[in-house]
């Protein structure tokens, strides 16, 4: 396990600054599949790769959070040492793991391959969020500064790019991918959510139409992105955009639910409350 020092610069972009076309949502056909870590009381899974391997982080009557890697159908649990609560979020093509801890005071990113730990500190930051990895070992997130404010980075594994969404308030980056390109969420103003895209430089907002929040959180390597959107009746409900069209993701029967991430097979895994008000996970295969 190791501790590295990291120095930070701003982000320059070319900000090209537009919206997204897109078509009526719709909804896409495919097969739900359950995701439940055994003797769990919630399980949210929020990343995979290209081979199907899922990570994310459970709860159980006993003890804090827990990350979780689901490989070929067997369930292991990952946490980083001593902490309170460990939570992944992301997983490469080679198995290197992303996430984050809480040591009971401060939130501290991490890295995870092959049992050696990379800690992932934002400079001065208070708290430091690890969301998202690419094949290449970049990793996405977000810190909280001195004065309560969020702000997006990407580590190359020496080096901080701190980026803010134009006229934000709060930014937050969550999924990279193999090109590089980026998404994530921001907040407005006025206090409403966006979803936003990074490609070759340029950035876009992306707003799942008649919402009142989006948030982009996963990216694959032909663009694709997933998310959540808060609907009219301030319900969650989870969607991939593709190919300049927006599509509804919810699971069977659920209540509420989130898409966290897609591959470059469009599987995509997300969350979902049930009708007892349990939540748990999902695969989704088109």
């Amino acid at each position: 396990m190791r501790k590295l020092l990291q120095s930070s610069r701003p982000l320059r972009l070319l900000l090209c600054i537009v919206s997204l076309t897109f078509t009526v949502p719709a909804l896409w056909g495919g097969t739900y599949r359950q995701i439940q870590v055994p003797g769990a009381t919630s399980t949210i899974p929020v990343g995979l790769n290209s081979k199907a391997q899922v990570v994310g982080h459970y709860s159980a009557s006993v003890g804090g959070f827990q990350g979780f890697v689901l490989s070929n159908g067997k369930f292991a649990t990952v946490n980083y040492p001593h902490s309170v609560n460990s939570f992944l979020t992301g997983i490469n093509a080679s198995g290197e793991l992303v996430g984050y801890y809480d040591d009971g005071f401060v939130i501290h990113g991490f890295t995870e391959l092959n049992g050696e730990f990379t800690l992932i500190d934002y400079p001065s930051a208070t708290n430091t969020y690890a969301y998202g990895i690419n094949n290449a070992g970049n990793v996405v997130g977000a810190y909280q500064d001195q004065s309560d404010n969020w702000h997006g980075f990407e580590w190359d594994g020496a080096n901080f790019t701190e980026f803010d969404a134009p006229n934000a308030t709060q930014t937050y980056t969550y999924g990279i991918n193999t090109e590089g390109n980026t998404c994530g969420a921001y907040t407005d103003a006025q206090g409403i959510q966006h979803g936003y895209v990074i490609q070759a430089g340029a950035f876009h907002i992306v707003n799942f139409p008649n919402s009142v929040g989006t948030s982009a959180t996963g990216i694959n390597d032909q663009n694709q992105i997933a998310g959540t959107y808060v609907n009219t009746t301030f319900h969650n409900d989870g969607f991939v955009w593709s190919n300049g069209t927006f599509v509804t993701l919810n699971y069977p029967s659920s209540t509420s639910s989130g898409a966290n991430a897609i591959n470059s097979t469009d599987t995509v895994v997300g969350y979902y409350f049930d009708s007892q008000g349990d939540l748990l996970g999902y695969v989704f295969q088109p």
